[in-house]
């Protein structure tokens, strides 16, 4: 304890303070009081994230660098050979294209319908609030409940789509080689799972880009529409 510090402690004394209740000198500067504060709100967070992410990590790494299995968690270090055998096997070739087209697929439909849809919902029309409103629904609709409807709606025997799409005349009857098997066909099922999340998440993207249009001056759209933008 330094010389200041006894000081203090001994004039605290002589005024009637206990000396446990006196701080040292360090812990009084505001600075390190922050920071003391600041690592003791983070550390839970971090705790709960090393936790909960980090620790699964790791076991997953273990898993990919070793010859476990569900049964056998216990096995011996074999380097990058699972790695190696993943990528020459075609199921993982196919899931990775799969992924690509789904991802980029996916992403460009929900930026080119979320852009044109912000923009129609910027113009003044009747019923704009109504609109509005039920563009919202598919993003708060819950995932389990989106998830359950549209397996109802794409099942091969109890689609309504097929149903609408049969009193349209666009396909086939019931068995025949026109009935289509929305997700058991490869090819038809990624379209389907496509389909249903551009629906899902195009919405936000268009209230996310209505709110930015929203906030820029109305003299400067005006300037824009002048200069021929």
């Amino acid at each position: 304890m330094s010389a200041g510090d006894n000081g203090e402690r001994r004039a605290a004394l002589a005024i009637g303070v206990p000396a446990a209740r006196v701080a040292p000198r360090w812990w009084r500067s505001i600075a390190v009081r922050r920071f003391v504060f600041g690592y003791s709100l983070l550390t839970p967070a971090v705790l709960y994230v090393g936790l909960l992410v980090g620790v699964p990590f790791l076991f997953s790494l273990y898993l990919a660098l070793s010859d476990a299995s569900v049964g056998a968690p216990i096995a011996r270090f074999v380097g990058i050979d699972n790695l190696l055998a993943a990528l020459e096997s075609s199921t993982f070739r196919v899931a990775l294209r799969n992924s690509l087209v789904f991802t980029l697929g996916a992403g460009i439909a929900k930026s080119v319908l979320g852009t044109t849809l912000a923009f129609l919902l910027m113009q003044r029309f009747r019923g704009r609030k109504v609109v509005r409103a039920l563009l919202v629904m598919p993003f708060t609709i819950p995932i389990a409940v989106s998830a359950l409807g549209w397996k109802w709606m794409l099942d091969s025997q109890f689609s309504v789509i097929n149903w609408a799409l049969g009193r349209l005349h666009l396909i086939g009857a019931y068995g025949t080689d026109g009935w289509p098997v929305w997700l058991g066909q490869p090819a038809l099922a990624l379209a389907s799972v496509m389909f249903v999340n551009v629906w899902r998440s195009f919405p936000f993207g268009a209230i996310v880009l209505m709110a930015g249009l929203t906030s820029v001056p109305p003299e400067v759209i005006d300037a824009a529409k002048v200069d021929g933008a």
